[in-house]
């Protein structure tokens, strides 16, 4: 938790040394605020990837039910802009995805391995039953000697209340959550974590000899035949004086978290061999891993629903995706306020987001169509959120296929009908007069074009139950009254028109046709 930052001042004194289970419990705390400061990334991104899958559905989809070209632009570039910023916040969320559960295991693991440092740490002995004065081996330092077995038990920490009572907390966490600016830190060394290195001292009073029995104690055992007491009453015993530690010369070891360096020293090189696999996460690990997950970036990519029409002009990917739409290319050279035009083109310079200009209105169509026999009951916007999706866009593109293959055989049946050269066929009177467009002539006894019959409904029309009656408008209507305005979709206007636009007259429809188109 020791820290520097650049530019920060150096205290003139130094500071006192704060007790061994301190530094160990101050390091672990220090980790753990650092851990949670870092790791997140990856959540974050994904929940951006989402959004941003769902709005472009919503896009697809209203581009597929767009009434008109203008308004079916807005969406394919919307839905454009949606697709790229997903595809960045994909990328971010597979890097952090492939960094953040390593580095992360990095630090909860060395978080553990100071908490069970901190559990078994030496110092607090029990000797758990009597001492036994054993018969006299030979052979201990060259020498008979007799044996005294103590039964000794470290007693751990089990309630780790150092974690929560640590010495300048604010100051840790202060430092933690400023861990994007920290280069170096204080950590324990891989020694430090060797609990068996153990200091043994043994204190003999009198003169041994054989015989004897457990001091009161339990920690030794009196010589020369003395009856079992205290070690400071005792005429002749020894027994273990203290059980200790060894605690590390050098104290805890500086390591770089500096993730923006690229030195030979720096944390982002590879540690040596045996430094991040072993059963020790060593210091180079743990800095290694926090200066990944400083690196890792939480993607900027956001929703655009919360952007306004007039803004989206700025925004460089709305820019090339508009001269495309509008040019069929991306020029480099393009002038900057140009290309911001062809996004105003589009998208006009309305103040009102995404979502209330555009978004909101969507709540109110409910496409007609039946999955499994039961009618579709969800709005557009909702179907785009939703695993509905697909149904939703492949009837809506059926619909305008049908729609658009009808038109075309119309507009080819309806072309043909009235061609001259067909006329002249038809030698026969009556066939002549039954045909769409044709005429017989009497005084030259041949077929001809009529170019009065051209425009009239076929004599299979259906009028029944309608409102026009021999004034119906027909397929042929629908289709002349659009093709002037790049639509392909004229059955479709047609067939909205006969339910919306039922008591109009011929003529008005046509015009009502024409602006729909």
């Amino acid at each position: 938790w020791q820290q520097h930052r650049p530019g920060a001042l150096r205290p003139k004194q130094p500071i006192k040394k704060p007790p061994k289970q301190q530094r160990r419990a101050a390091s672990c705390f220090f980790l753990q605020k650092t851990e949670k400061k870092l790791t997140g990334q990856t959540v974050h991104n994904f929940g951006a990837v989402t959004q941003l899958t769902r709005e472009q559905q919503v896009y697809a989809l209203a581009a597929c039910h767009a009434a008109t070209d203008s308004q079916k632009l807005k969406f394919v570039l919307l839905e454009a802009i949606a697709a790229t910023r997903k595809a960045r916040a994909l990328q971010a969320t597979k890097e952090a995805a492939e960094t953040e559960p390593r580095s992360a295991q990095q630090l909860a693991a060395r978080q553990a391995q100071l908490k069970t440092l901190i559990h078994n740490t030496v110092g607090k002995p029990a000797y758990t039953k009597p001492a036994t004065f054993a018969t006299t081996k030979a052979g201990i330092f060259s020498v008979n000697a007799d044996i005294c077995v103590v039964h000794y038990e470290n007693t751990p920490t089990d309630d780790l209340k150092c974690l929560t009572t640590i010495q300048k907390a604010a100051d840790i966490k202060a430092a933690a959550a400023d861990i994007m600016q920290v280069t170096e830190m204080k950590m324990q060394p891989t020694s430090a974590f060797a609990t068996l290195k153990l200091k043994l001292t043994l204190a003999a009073a009198g003169t041994l000899g054989t015989g004897g029995h457990s001091l009161t104690e339990s920690k030794g055992c009196t010589s020369n035949s003395q009856a079992a007491g205290a070690i400071g009453t005792v005429n002749a015993g020894f027994a273990l004086h203290s059980v200790e530690a060894q605690d590390n010369a050098n104290g805890a070891e500086t390591i770089a978290i500096d993730h923006t360096g690229r030195t030979a020293g720096a944390c982002l090189q590879p540690p040596a061999k045996g430094t991040d696999d072993g059963p020790i996460v060593e210091t180079k690990a743990v800095a290694k891993a926090i200066c990944e997950l400083k690196n890792l970036q939480r993607t900027s990519m956001t929703s655009t629903y919360g952007e306004t029409m007039k803004n989206l002009a700025d925004d460089k990917d709305a820019q090339e995706i508009a001269e495309m739409l509008q040019t069929g290319e991306i020029k480099a050279e393009t002038n900057g306020e140009n290309k911001k035009q062809m996004v105003q083109n589009i998208l006009g310079t309305s103040d009102k987001t995404i979502y209330d200009e555009l978004i909101q209105p969507l709540e109110r169509i409910k496409p007609a169509y039946k999955v499994s026999g039961t009618a579709n009951s969800e709005n557009l916007k909702t179907l785009g959120e939703s695993d509905s999706y697909a149904a939703a866009l492949a009837f809506c593109t059926s619909e305008a296929v049908r729609g658009v293959a009808t038109s075309q055989s119309i507009a080819a049946t309806t072309s043909d009908s009235t061609k001259p050269e067909d006329c002249k066929e038809k030698t026969d009177k009556n066939q002549c007069n039954n045909k769409p467009g044709c005429k017989y002539n009497e005084k030259d006894s041949k077929c001809e074009e009529d170019p009065a019959k051209t425009t009239t409904t076929p004599a299979t029309t259906n009028t029944t139950g309608s409102n026009y009656g021999s004034a119906q408008p027909t397929y042929k209507d629908a289709y002349d009254a659009c093709k002037g305005f790049a639509r392909t979709d004229a059955l479709k206007t047609w067939t909205y028109a006969r339910h919306e636009l039922t008591a109009l007259k011929n003529s008005e429809i046509k015009a009502a046709f024409k602006k729909m188109c």
